[in-house]
């Protein structure tokens, strides 16, 4: 979830949709709203802090322990007291849509979940919640309320949309679901003809509930598709600084589909874009002795655009050095893994002072660095490869020396292997971006960590999800169970799909051996297979599989992590009975899902203390079923990427392992390397 200001555009075409006759009949007068793009006439999704953008509020805050993403969103948490925002509109409108994402935490009784009225304050329509989850629509002009079935999960977050056409005994109400068109709780209706003036999320009355609401947005046509802009763009710097050329570059946003492009602005206004692959950009119309002001923001296929970075990155150019630093020596590359090559050069000069080095492979540019190191290290090789590279010296007026003498390296071949959790929900669609970055990394193994298929794991949902997507490279998967398989008794579904093939004496875990590395897949569904602690069953298989291994490197992996920044699961201390095993026996690397986010840990002890012999964890719960915040990072905890769908894929060496993780449409957000013990 981005962090953005609290009026937000949306670059999306939405389409008024209307199947009552009496809508329709109302939309002759209402020319050009059937198919055109709009702008939403308000959104607000907390990620300022504050309240602001809202005309009234009682007992709601902005907080940051519940989000359906970002770091922000709205919190209704009250007893027996009103808790809620209104917004009142700048011209009253006969047809509103009211979209936003909302997690009932709690609520006793009947509570008031969105609401909009007139310009006065009068009721128009309710949008109901019971004790027991039944959703209820409640005409207050009329005190009417149509009976209903309709029942929304607590405790999750859900997208709620409601729609009012105020056209007197012609007037229409509609209500969406998780994108779902609720026939039960959509009709016409008498309203009045006062049109509506004011929106509200929460419950302007007595009430006792816990209520989150994120990304609110009215509008005047249907809320459909991606809403969500990429977060905005950290740490945007300079690279090389010159009297004619400014060199900027700033970290990678990320987005809910897939982040488009970057605008990079000077002064406020737009001087230049670059797509989302590159996260760098030379203004090269800039003059001597000028400061001026940059920012840049993110915009995804929608057309979604982040607010713009902040705080603004001012630079002050130089006067002209034409002068390039000397030609660097003594360039060389060493091969130590699959993808990874080490380069170090003997240091160069400048008449003025070298700012840093540009590397070339293969005659294109991959890297740079910045100041006077001489060392660099390329983790995307290719294995079996062998590779060229170049560096050159650049100085402070953005001079570029000529490029060093070529250094050869040749990588060995390594085996590719690709893992991600919590993978299909029943909507296929949800899981093909990930199926198809399997496919583009053509791996040699597919892991699943769990949770492959929601929401009970039966043979029917993997059939009609799972199957369409992930099933492509079944003969490549090495699976392992998570919670939600075991929703079906005996993990059946999961058991029937994948074969007795990974299975071991009946129980859902099995080891293999692959190009050097034994790995082993665990279930951490401790409650149903008998435990996981000393004394069970599966504890015992795995204390004689790995006392009869004999492999340098162990890979392991499981559903629930062993440890965890999330704030819906968090850490497990079940399973520590499986990692102390796995730290004794001098395993490397442990992967999990569970969380539905990337987390990635530094090699530590089962006490979560730093180690360089201990054990690396990467949680990958980026399958699909997308996503999870993260709380205060617990310790060891590297990098942490939410709202991202995406793979982690491993490149296995004799010795050593690389990792990239790598996001729906391609970007590569994370890599690294590592060496077994």
């Amino acid at each position: 979830m981005p962090t953005r200001g609290s009026q937000t555009r949306i670059g999306r075409t939405r389409r008024f949709i209307a199947p009552l006759a009496a809508a329709l009949a109302v939309a002759a007068f209402l020319p050009g709203i059937v198919g055109r793009a709009v702008a939403p006439v308000f959104a607000d999704n907390f990620e300022t802090g504050n309240l602001l953008a809202w005309s009234e509020t009682s007992g709601f805050v902005a907080q940051q322990q519940q989000v359906f993403g970002g770091v922000w969103a709205g919190r209704a948490t009250v007893s027996g007291a009103p808790g809620y925002v209104s917004k009142t509109l700048s011209s009253p409108l006969p047809d509103v849509y009211l979209d936003t994402r909302v997690n009932v935490l709690s609520s006793s009784g009947t509570t008031r979940l969105l609401r909009m009225r007139t310009a006065a304050g009068g009721g128009l329509v309710s949008l109901r919640i019971s004790t027991s989850g039944k959703l209820t629509i409640r005409n207050d002009v009329t005190g009417t309320v149509p009976a209903s079935s309709t029942k929304m999960t607590k405790g999750a977050w859900h997208e709620l949309q409601l729609h009012v056409l105020v056209n007197g005994a012609s007037s229409a109400i509609e209500v969406w679901l998780d994108a779902v068109r609720i026939s039960g709780l959509s009709f016409t209706t008498s309203l009045g003809t006062t049109p509506v003036g004011r929106v509200q999320v929460g419950n302007n009355s007595s009430a006792t509930m816990d209520v989150v609401y994120d990304d609110v947005i009215v509008a005047d046509a249907l809320v459909t598709g991606d809403v969500t802009p990429p977060t905005v763009p950290q740490d945007l710097r300079t690279t090389s600084i010159a009297g004619n050329r400014v060199d900027l570059e700033w970290s990678a946003s990320t987005d809910d589909t897939d982040v488009a492009g970057y605008g990079v602005y000077r002064g406020g206004t737009l001087i230049g874009s670059v797509p989302g692959s590159q996260t760098s950009f030379s203004d090269t119309s800039v003059t001597p002795l000028t400061t001026y002001s940059y920012t840049v923001d993110a915009v995804d296929p929608g057309n979604n655009r982040s607010a713009q970075s902040s705080p603004p990155l001012d630079v002050t150019t130089p006067t002209t050095d034409t002068t390039p630093p000397m030609t660097p020596t003594g360039l060389e590359a060493v091969a130590i893994g699959p993808t990874t090559v080490d380069l170090q050069w003997q240091p160069s000069n400048d008449d003025v002072g070298v700012t840093g080095y540009t590397i070339y492979r293969d005659g294109g540019e991959i890297g740079s660095t910045i100041g006077s190191g001489t060392m660099f290290t390329d983790t995307t090789a290719q294995p079996a490869t062998t590779h060229t590279y170049e560096v050159d010296a650049v100085d402070a007026a953005g001079n570029h020396s000529g490029r060093s003498s070529p250094a050869e390296a040749t990588t060995p071949a390594g085996t590719v292997l690709v893992a991600a959790g919590d993978i299909c929900p029943t909507s296929p669609a949800d899981c093909a971006g990930t199926a198809a970055l399997v496919l583009a990394s053509d791996p040699d193994v597919a892991l699943t960590l769990g949770d492959n298929q929601y929401e009970s794991g039966t043979l029917a949902e993997y059939l009609a999800s799972y199957d369409l997507q992930w099933g492509t490279f079944k003969g490549l998967t090495k699976p392992s169970p998570g919670n939600h398989e075991w929703k079906t008794l005996g993990a059946q579904g999961y058991k029937d799909y994948f074969g007795t093939s990974f299975l071991t004496n009946g129980g859902t875990w099995y080891s293999f051996d692959l190009s050097g590395w034994h790995i082993v897949s665990i279930d951490s569904q401790c409650s149903s297979i008998g435990g996981c602690g000393t004394t069970s069953v599966e504890y015992a298989w795995l204390q004689q599989d790995l006392a009869t291994d004999n492999h340098t490197c162990t890979l392991a992996y499981w559903h629930k992590p062993r440890f965890s920044s999330g704030t819906v699961h968090g850490s497990n201390t079940a399973v520590g009975p499986f990692w102390n095993l796995l730290d004794a026996e001098g395993a490397e690397i442990v992967l999990n899902g569970h969380e539905h986010h990337y987390e990635l840990f530094g090699p530590q002890t089962p006490g979560g203390v730093a180690s360089a012999t201990g054990i690396r964890q990467i949680v990958v719960g980026t399958g699909g079923n997308c996503c999870y915040g993260f709380g205060t990072p617990v310790a060891n905890s590297e990098v942490r990427i939410t709202d991202t769908r995406g793979i982690l894929e491993l490149t296995l060496g004799a010795a050593s392992y690389s990792w990239r993780f790598i996001a729906v449409g391609g970007a590569v957000l994370d890599s690294g390397t590592g060496t077994c013990h």
